[in-house]
């Protein structure tokens, strides 16, 4: 046995991608502290914002990545984070090799309030969990002046916290406990160097606003223009869709409409002007290849009657923050203090009927029996 084959197994996943700056930052500090062995299982490409997706009724492909630093054995998969972190603690990949913990990350932009419900970087821990196994999250806060060299120093930040999760599952305070169904999301600030020390957080109600933005299109399928959308000057999708996380999640960092917004991502190119001439023309020749016939000269509003087109095509676009939290025991507010949060959640998605509860749904009552 080698000197290391004694040291617990932590198994780490992402959603950003196994070439993700994130998690081999996270992987190479976890293999030099030498408290545990890394084994890695991620996906061969971004998978942002697909939550507790699994892949089913498809063959995935695993690729061994060589010379991965700090882990000692690193596989892409073409699956899901939920897809890696099973896979990766189902004895088929890593044989004979049982993960005490699972950490998800570190992704690229916080995942606080109800963002949390589309990560897929907290659905890799959420699944861990599902199959038995505590699971850690780990998000870094994202800013105009953050660099993929702000990562090293997070994964550093969470390290104590990581260790004593680790040494508590192993020596099976945890199991005693229920600690198996144990899932942390964590959220480090923008400059961790900075950050003021762990806080317990609850997960709060914010929200970034992400509204269906209608894409005019040429015949070639070359995109010209966005309707229906804040201004332009963009610089590629800073969000959840395609853009890793949410940078800017606190604060108001990197989210068009917010203070230090960009405009809407993917508006290169022409200028916003002839963008908007652009989406004119496209909009008036699609209003009059859907004149009814016999209808041209009706008397009304003004307005062409809306038919339904055959083909259209829409993005879902970050407008800003729909909803804030500003009371520091919730974790982006906290966040935003400068704490690294950590949040327990929770795997079942049902709640306890408490009277009060019961008084509530007192409209429900002719539904339900006598008992319930």
């Amino acid at each position: 046995m080698a000197p290391n084959d004694a040291l617990p197994a932590v198994l780490v996943v992402n959603d950003d991608g196994i070439e993700a700056a994130g998690i081999k930052a996270l992987v190479s500090v976890l293999g030099s502290a030498g408290f545990c062995r890394v084994f890695v299982c991620a996906p061969d490409v971004e998978k942002s914002a697909c939550a507790q997706s699994i892949t089913i009724r498809e063959t995935l492909e695993a690729n061994l990545v060589e010379d991965y630093e700090g882990a000692a054995v690193a596989y892409s998969l073409t699956g899901t984070p939920a897809d890696c972190a099973s896979m990766g603690l189902s004895g088929q990949l890593f044989k004979g090799v049982k993960p005490l913990l699972v950490i998800s990350g570190i992704n690229k932009g916080a995942n606080t309030g109800r963002q949390v419900i589309y990560s897929g970087t907290v659905a890799g821990a959420r699944e861990a969990v599902i199959q038995g196994v505590p699971g850690i999250s780990i998000s870094l806060d994202w800013a105009e002046s953050s660099t993929d060299a702000h990562f090293s120093p997070a994964a550093a930040t969470c390290l104590p916290l990581i260790r004593c999760v680790l040494e508590a599952a192993a020596s099976g305070q945890l199991s005693s406990s229920g600690g198996d169904r144990l899932l942390l999301n964590m959220n480090v600030p923008v400059d961790p160097s900075k950050s003021k020390g762990f806080k317990l957080a609850q997960q709060g109600q914010a929200r970034v606003a992400f509204p269906w933005t209608h894409i005019a299109k040429k015949r070639t399928g070359v995109q010209l223009a966005g309707i229906g959308g804040a201004g332009g000057g963009g610089r590629g999708l800073p969000g959840m869709m395609g853009g890793r996380g949410l940078p800017g999640m606190v604060g108001g960092r990197g989210l068009p409409g917010m203070a230090g917004g960009r405009g809407l991502p993917g508006m290169t190119g022409p200028s916003p002007v002839s963008l908007a001439q652009l989406g004119s023309v496209a909009s008036a020749a699609g209003a009059a290849r859907c004149k009814i016939p016999g209808e041209e000269g009706k008397e009304g509003d003004g307005e062409e009657p809306w038919q339904p087109l055959h083909k259209m095509h829409f993005r879902h676009e970050p407008s800003g923050w729909d909803v804030l939290d500003k009371d520091p025991a919730f974790d982006s507010a906290a966040l935003a203090l400068g704490y690294v949060t950590v949040t327990p959640l929770a795997i079942s998605t049902s709640i306890n009927v408490q009277p009060q509860l019961k008084s509530d749904l007192a409209w429900l009552a002719p539904l339900l029996p006598n008992d319930a």
